[in-house]
């Protein structure tokens, strides 16, 4: 048996840490995959070797 088998699996947490905890207020705004990549590979390239 594996230990994940062993977990409960109400959707109600126990843990102290978690058992109130709220879904954030301000969602930050999505991110584009592809604007990301563009963004990301720009930098390093403009970056040099």
């Amino acid at each position: 048996m594996a230990e994940r088998d062993e977990g409960d699996f109400t959707g109600k947490p126990q843990h102290p840490l978690i058992v109130n905890a709220q879904p954030p207020q301000d969602v930050p705004a999505r991110v584009s995959i592809k604007r990301l990549w563009k963004v990301t590979s720009k930098a390093a390239n403009d970056s040099g070797p």
